[in-house]
């Protein structure tokens, strides 16, 4: 299992208890959960200025 470093100190996650390892789980897929939501937030964002940038170019023709 991998070294965790938290707050500054070094762990081997096998010297864990169960517990420890049951948090540890749980804490590696909140990161992969936040990881996945920053990449939506990404692609949505970059939608949404695709589209305000389309909008204001007909607001651009039609004199609005």
């Amino acid at each position: 299992m991998p070294k965790l470093v938290v707050d500054g100190l070094e762990v081997q996650s096998e010297a864990l208890s169960e517990r420890g390892q049951a948090q540890f789980a749980s804490l590696q897929f909140a990161e992969q959960q936040l990881a996945r939501l920053r990449q939506e937030i990404a692609i949505y964002t970059l939608a949404r200025n695709a589209y305000l940038a389309a909008l204001k170019t007909e607001l651009a023709k039609t004199g609005g």
